[in-house]
């Protein structure tokens, strides 16, 4: 806790800038362009942390870059945003709803909600977004999500070659949208990054800056280099989804990302054996143990990934995570 209240603290005393303003509570802007950005909108980059307040590695992420910014400049307007700052406190996910769950909603009922409704007026305001998250289990390797949008697939394999999870239906939640789903339907571009593993990582947090670096600098001098999805072998999709009506228990050296052979074992679901039927990777374990652990709902515990211009039948996800 003391960390985490430590990096919000610096990040709010950084905002005695004068080229920096506050335009809603822990949501800052670099103004590099002026009143307006280079892209065609007030705000060209919108950086965000702690969607989920758990996922801590974003915060010194900000802070790192916000300072790199101040000390060397950009020629962009860039925002520096805090999702879920009482959950962090709080070192829970969310208090009352998933904020990566609240954007778009008619009806707001509570502050994670209204929160949502803040940061959804800057999303409109801004051209690209980039949601910095991480995963409730291990993570052998970082990896990209967000719905399929081809400029900003463009973008993001002219950042790295990491593996990116994608999806092609509008939305996924039967709740409100996501971060980056909200975005892209009022015209923004961007995606969002898992970084690994939650917790406070310096490795994570070195791949994060260095990858917004590139980011700031490839907005700022835009490339014109398309690239082709179907062509990409680390462009995945979901294959099948595995869900317990009454228990599971999983192998416990699942990751995400883990790599499973066709026949493969993988655990069991309500008492029965299940194997994978294709070589795939494998995406959001729920955590196991030795013992069978019992649910009193439907649970999903598990996703299979197969490249998305694989010859497989048409599958679309909806509930792909973030």
């Amino acid at each position: 806790m003391g960390r985490i209240q430590s990096e919000i603290e610096t990040l709010r005393s950084l905002s005695s800038s004068k080229i920096l303003s506050e335009i809603e509570k822990d949501c800052w802007l670099y103004r590099g362009a002026g009143q307006q950005g280079i892209t065609g909108r007030e705000i060209d980059l919108l950086v965000l942390a702690l969607t989920h307040g758990n996922e801590v590695a974003g915060l010194p992420i900000l802070v790192q870059t916000l300072t790199d910014v101040l000390k060397k400049g950009s020629k962009l307007n860039i925002g520096f945003c805090l999702g879920n700052v009482t959950a962090a406190l709080a070192g829970t996910r969310f208090v009352l709803s998933d904020l990566n769950r609240s954007f778009g909603l008619e009806a707001i009922q509570n502050t994670e909600e209204e929160r949502a409704r803040v940061i959804g007026h800057i999303m409109k305001r801004s051209m690209w977004a980039i949601d910095l998250h991480q995963t409730q289990t291990t993570s052998l390797e970082p990896f990209f999500i967000s719905r399929f949008d081809q400029k900003s697939y463009n973008l993001l394999r002219t950042l790295s070659d990491i593996n990116f999870v994608t999806y092609f239906k509008p939305s996924f939640s039967s709740q409100g949208m996501t971060t980056i789903n909200y975005h892209l339907a009022h015209g923004g571009f961007g995606f969002g990054l898992e970084l690994g593993t939650e917790g406070f990582c310096q490795k994570q947090v070195a791949f994060g800056c260095e990858l917004l670096v590139k980011m700031i600098d490839a907005i700022s001098n835009p490339r014109d280099k398309q690239f082709c999805v179907d062509d990409d072998s680390k462009a995945l999709k979901v294959k099948k989804i595995f869900s317990a009506n009454s228990s599971y228990l999983l192998r416990s050296d699942l990751a995400n990302l883990t790599a499973v052979k066709k026949d493969e074992f993988i655990g069991h679901l309500d008492g029965d054996e299940i194997r994978a039927e294709e070589d795939s990777l494998v995406l959001f374990p729920k955590n196991s143990s030795a013992m069978m652990i019992r649910v009193d709902r439907k649970t999903e515990v598990l996703r299979l990934l197969q490249p998305v211009g694989k010859k497989i039948e048409k599958f679309e996800s909806e509930t792909v995570l973030m």
